[in-house]
């Protein structure tokens, strides 16, 4: 083997048996690499038992780098004996202790306020009905008296489809009028949902919001019913 060949399998030898030491996961693995790059039958020893074959300056040249590459070696393996040593034995924690669940969430103040005041409602006899948030013009309008030249149609006022003759409903009423087409009296419900105007939004408007409207209808029903469950919702929410 030439000096040149002698010099690149001890650059090899230096990047694999770093590399191994490095890797070392305990101390068998460390001592195994020990004993693979620096041992009596490694190949590092086995090159250095050719440099009797070599001319003198290439043997001084090949010695050296020889040894600065033993020394290497020997110090990585000290230093990762040193690591490995100073590692906790075990885990750091207790992996027997009962697992900390995380928080858990809430509901929305709108929706928990919504929940509560339709409780409420249930608790006098109404019940729920809610519909489509994209209406036509016909319940959105039309069914409610509200001719094409009233305001609330005006375009500015409301959120229209593009090229569809749908919108966005601008109160829950459609739903009112989607009840009663299909329910004969008598009828006691509350329809709940999001609704849309579009509105420029400040401190007292928003394009988006939740509206409640309330639907009996029924043989003998007076103001003094409107009056008395309107008393009673705000006793309920408001204390």
């Amino acid at each position: 083997m030439g000096s040149q060949e002698m010099l690149d399998a001890i650059a090899r030898i230096r990047d694999e048996g770093l590399g191994a030491v490095r890797d070392a996961a305990d101390a068998r693995a460390l001592e195994d690499a020990r004993v693979r790059f620096l041992g009596r039958k490694a190949e590092l020893t086995a090159v250095l038992r050719g440099l009797k074959d070599l001319e003198p300056v290439e043997r001084g040249k090949v010695g050296q780098e020889a040894n600065r590459t033993k020394q290497a070696l020997e110090t990585a393996v000290a230093e990762r004996k040193d690591a490995l040593a100073d590692r906790p034995a075990g885990p750091t924690e207790d992996v027997t202790l009962p697992g900390v669940r995380p928080p858990r969430g809430h509901a929305h103040l709108l929706t928990s306020t919504l929940e509560h005041v339709l409780d409420v409602f249930r608790g006098m006899g109404f019940s729920v009905a809610r519909g489509p948030e994209v209406e036509d013009d016909y319940h959105n309008f039309e069914a409610l008296n509200i001719p094409a030249d009233h305001p609330a149609r005006d375009e500015h006022d409301t959120f229209f489809l593009a090229d569809a003759p749908f919108l966005l409903r601008t109160h829950t009423s459609p739903v009112q009028i989607r009840t009663m087409q299909s329910t004969p009296p008598p009828i006691r419900m509350v329809f709940p949902g999001r609704v849309y105007r579009r509105e420029t939004p400040d401190a007292t408007h928003s394009s988006e919001f939740h509206q409640l409207e309330v639907l009996y209808v029924d043989k003998g029903v007076t103001m003094r019913d409107l009056k008395g469950a309107l008393t009673h919702v705000a006793q309920q929410i408001f204390g």
